[in-house]
């Protein structure tokens, strides 16, 4: 990655202990599996993904998604610095952040509970990309949260509903 001359850090974590990733930093598992949880506002957590050899996880910073990462087995990996001037490294950085808060979307319980989570999602992305988000159809926002139109429609009434009272 990148022009660094620095070697990465190489970490092993035991089996059920956090995984930790700092800012500005990608961990690349070299052995072992690392499991990424969503943990709920009711405290429940939800599976959703898992890093083995040769993937990454990375520090998210969009306030939106906290992940657990935790050694699913025991972890070997390297630790590197995120070349912040390289700007493909940034982009796969920010994208493999994107993709893990939409699954931690897709794991919230219930029609009106996605829906809730895609609007935080959608607070922290472009202008231009808010802006198209917004415009998506109640069928679309239904293929966005795994759900039907109609599932879609009874959620915001009963949102719209709560807002007034």
């Amino acid at each position: 990655m990148g022009g660094r001359t620095a070697e990465p850090a190489v970490r092993t974590i035991p089996k059920g202990r956090p995984v930790g990733v700092s800012p500005g930093r990608v961990l690349v598992v070299l052995s072992g599996v690392v499991r990424v949880e969503a943990v709920h506002d009711d405290g429940t957590a939800s599976i959703v993904g898992f890093a083995g050899p040769g993937e990454a996880v990375v520090c998210h910073r969009d306030g939106v998604f906290h992940p657990d990462y935790v050694a699913q087995t025991g972890v070997t990996a390297a630790v590197h610095e995120l070349d912040q001037e390289n700007p493909v490294e940034t982009a796969l950085a920010r994208r493999l952040a994107e993709m893990e808060t939409w699954l931690a979307m897709l794991s919230e319980r219930g029609v009106a509970g996605r829906l809730r989570a895609f609007r935080r999602l959608l607070a922290h992305g472009s202008a231009e990309r808010r802006a198209a988000l917004r415009s998506l159809t109640q069928e679309e926002l239904g293929a966005v949260t795994l759900s039907s139109r109609a599932s879609v429609a009874r959620a915001l009434r009963g949102e719209r509903a709560r807002e007034r009272s």
